[in-house]
């Protein structure tokens, strides 16, 4: 059993059988994501590349704008930016999102902040969680800088 706000509901076995799967989904979605971008991205494409149905996606990840969240998520707290920043370190930055290893999610986040500047609405969450947290810490940075 499971207690929400005082009250007991049984847990779907359902979702306690599959739910081990997220985490392997997961990163069969971030690899394809990686390799082909999200411009143009569908469900149903995406779900077909990675080997499941649109609706197991679905499942795990709810609509593809809280999945894109989630991967730009795990892909920004990847990228490191030093407490200090001066202006040589603007250019080390700048080399080491584009080393082999990490030019990849660079270039998602780069890809991702231009399809929410065109399509806001469709990259509202985007927008609010993860460029919103982007910038505040650049800004932070730059009047650091001077």
């Amino acid at each position: 059993m499971i207690s929400t706000s005082g009250t007991e509901r049984r847990a779907d076995g359902r979702q306690l059988r599959y739910q081990h799967r997220r985490g392997a989904i997961f990163d069969a979605v971030m690899a394809h994501v990686l390799e082909h971008g999200i411009t143009g991205l569908s469900f149903r494409t995406l779900a077909a590349a990675v080997g499941v149905s649109h609706v197991t996606l679905r499942h795990h990840f709810g609509t593809k704008d809280q999945l894109l969240v989630e991967i730009l998520g795990a892909i920004g707290t990847r990228i490191v930016i030093p407490e200090q920043l001066g202006a040589d370190d603007v250019e080390a930055l700048w080399r080491r999102w584009n080393e082999p290893g990490a030019q990849r999610r660079s270039q998602l986040l780069f890809e991702a902040y231009a399809q929410a500047v065109r399509h806001p609405d469709e990259y509202r969450g985007f927008l609010d969680r993860i460029v919103t947290d982007w910038i505040e810490t650049i800004r932070q940075h730059a009047v650091q800088a001077g």
